[in-house]
């Protein structure tokens, strides 16, 4: 049943049966989101077998927050907290199976036919379940029958919602989520009840073995790259090049391919994700290094050691080997794999998830990019690519790209079209898509290195852009440098620390009872008020330019008995030493950042040379 914003009403009277087991109806919504970690089947148990006397009911809260930091339930209105370490990864386009078992005052929850999480809940009292009430399956209520709220709306597929009188077993349970013949819900069943379908849900008939079916899918990038940048471009949104399973697979992809087949430049069209390079004359998979069932076509493969990657040949859909370095064009296919999604960085998004993205089918001759909440990335233009709401039918930004060729995969500066995160229409934001995890840098091009090797005065990156923009302050609103920090316990003067370093003495009297020494000093105290950017572990790494030590308060350093005022600064240095690790990664920011406390300035006054003005490097200190 495909729902969309609205809900599927379920009457408990059954109106027809059929056999149990064969086959199966799943609610389908606008995508195929497995929704992990909030409730879509609730197993109820009743200490009675009478399931119209002394029913417990239940319903579920999450909190908005899918990762389940917050998980809990409903039981007879009393919130149920607890289950903390309930969590699972959020997945497209795949099914998942829960179940939520109440048992004597126990709850148990299984994910994927495994226990995920058990303990104690309050038993207030019982209520009974009358069996001629209404069920609502994808949409929560606020109030009776209403009170709808579209983000609290299920887009996605629910199949086999299924509620017992009784406690199933571990056993019951592994059957249920195993996608063969399973029993049915002896109180309410979706495979059995009379479904009223609301808001343009749709219903449809599959077979058990539909729910394990896992499916390879691709997407064909119709640009004609060498090899080694065709597999980049496939990495670098988290997929690998494709290889067709058998035949039936082989001519699909060769279909597919052909409305390319202008783009791709020539005979030989398509990469073929495998190699022979281990091993003569054995083909493994590029995705899981696996013996792949070769097309070939005839009196191929021919190159021997000196050809170990494939492309397909355009007239028919054949392989034939060749040299992974040959300067040789080529579209390539890209197989899908979610575990690591692209991540949009840059904006403000509340919950993380928001962030993720994946590349789906074509729009304007290109794959485009569908993000988890409803934003699509497109091309609309030759060179330019569009960001849209689909949710509120708004275009968000623009992207200006330098060719055809180009997506805005990596460090981009976007336009905007609508307002967002207090950036005004027509701001230009820096924004990034790339499929680094928190705890890694974005480079330019969009691939990924640890944040520990941003501005380490090493070129990390490729394009070398992890040493661009080496920025260590960034300093809050209202910061005045003539102020100084404020310490700890109110009332008190800031501490500073000093060392003072005698390099040599340049003349000793004791008659005029005066020195001339060469020394230096170094001070170092802490300031919260800022925030710090990339910092590294040895101090040299931390030092700030002349332009940021203008912004922040610095020590000033007097030496009041130098014998006229003559002293000469030789040097002097602001340096940032970190004391701590960063602040939690922030998943909308690619930025390593450290707070005030983390970060202690060090001013290093250099080589002072104490002058008298009888000679260059002499002074009279009394």
């Amino acid at each position: 049943m495909k729902k969309k914003h609205g809900e599927v009403k379920t009457s408990p009277k059954p109106t027809s049966v059929r056999p149990a087991g064969r086959r199966t109806y799943f609610l389908q919504g606008e995508r195929a989101l497995s929704v992990k970690g909030n409730q879509l089947m609730c197993l109820l148990s009743a200490d009675n077998q009478n399931p119209d006397l002394n029913s417990k009911r239940c319903a579920t809260y999450h909190d908005n927050n899918r990762r389940g930091e917050h998980h809990g339930f409903y039981y007879n209105g009393v919130r149920q907290y607890g289950f903390l370490n309930m969590t699972n990864d959020i997945g497209l386009h795949e099914w998942s199976h829960y179940c939520h078992n109440f048992h004597h005052g126990e709850y148990r929850a299984y994910i994927h036919g495994e226990l995920a999480a058990s303990g104690p809940f309050s038993v207030p009292h019982k209520v009974p379940l009358p069996v001629k009430g209404i069920i609502t399956i994808g949409q929560e209520q606020d109030l009776l029958a209403g009170g709808y709220d579209t983000d609290q709306s299920f887009r996605g597929h629910i199949a086999q919602v299924n509620i017992w009188n009784r406690s199933l077993s571990p056993e019951e349970v592994r059957v249920q989520a195993g996608c063969t013949k399973a029993p049915i819900g002896n109180i309410f069943s979706t495979d059995r009840e009379a479904v009223e379908l609301l808001g343009g849900a749709t219903m449809e008939l599959v077979e058990h073995s539909y729910f394990c079916r896992k499916a390879v899918e691709y997407v064909i990038f119709p640009e004609a790259r060498y090899m080694a940048q065709s597999r980049l471009t496939c990495n670098r949104i988290g997929y690998e090049v494709y290889t067709p399973h058998n035949r039936a697979d082989n001519i699909l992809l060769h279909q597919e391919s052909l409305r390319f087949a202008e783009k791709c430049l020539s005979n030989y069209h398509l990469w073929i994700g495998v190699t022979d390079q281990e091993e003569e004359d054995v083909w493994r998979k590029f995705t899981d290094n696996s013996i792949a069932e070769t097309q070939f076509e005839l009196n191929e493969p021919n190159g021997g050691t000196g050809e170990n990657c494939m492309l397909m040949f355009l007239p028919n859909g054949l392989w034939v080997d060749t040299s992974c370095v040959i300067r040789w064009p080529a579209c390539v296919p890209c197989e899908v794999d979610r575990t690591s999604p692209l991540r949009l960085r840059g904006f403000c998004f509340s919950n993380e998830a928001e962030t993720f993205y994946e590349v789906l089918g074509y729009r304007g001759e290109k794959p485009y990019l569908h993000g988890y909440y409803g934003f699509m990335v497109y091309r609309s233009g030759n060179y330019t690519w569009e960001m849209f709401d689909t949710t509120v039918g708004e275009v968000v930004g623009i992207l200006d790209v330098p060719s055809k060729d180009s997506y805005p995969i990596g460090r981009h500066t976007w336009t905007l079209r609508r307002s967002m995160c207090n950036n005004l229409i027509g701001s230009r934001i820096p924004l990034s898509f790339s499929i680094c995890d928190n705890d890694e840098f974005t480079c330019a091009n969009g691939d990924c290195i640890p944040k520990e090797r941003r501005c380490n005065a090493k070129d990390d990156c490729s394009d070398l852009s992890d040493e661009e923009d080496c920025q260590f302050i960034i300093l809050p609103k209202g910061y005045r440098s003539e102020r100084p920090p404020d310490n700890e316990t109110e009332g008190l003067a800031i501490n500073l620390a000093s060392a003072v370093r005698v390099l040599r003495f340049m003349e000793i009297s004791d008659i005029r009872r005066v020195i001339n020494v060469e020394f230096t000093v170094e001070i170092t105290w802490n300031d919260p008020r800022p925030k710090y950017y990339n910092l590294g572990d040895t101090l040299e790494w931390n030092k700030l330019s002349n332009a940021d030590r203008g912004k922040v308060w610095t020590v000033k350093l007097l030496f009041p008995n130098v014998y006229d005022g003559n002293i000469k600064l030789l040097s002097e240095d602001l340096y940032l030493s970190k004391i701590a690790g960063p602040m939690p990664p922030d998943y909308n920011n690619v930025r390593m950042v450290h707070n005030g406390e983390a970060c202690r300035p060090a001013r290093e006054e250099g080589e002072f040379c104490v002058c008298s003005g009888v000679g260059e490097h002499a002074a009279t200190v009394t």
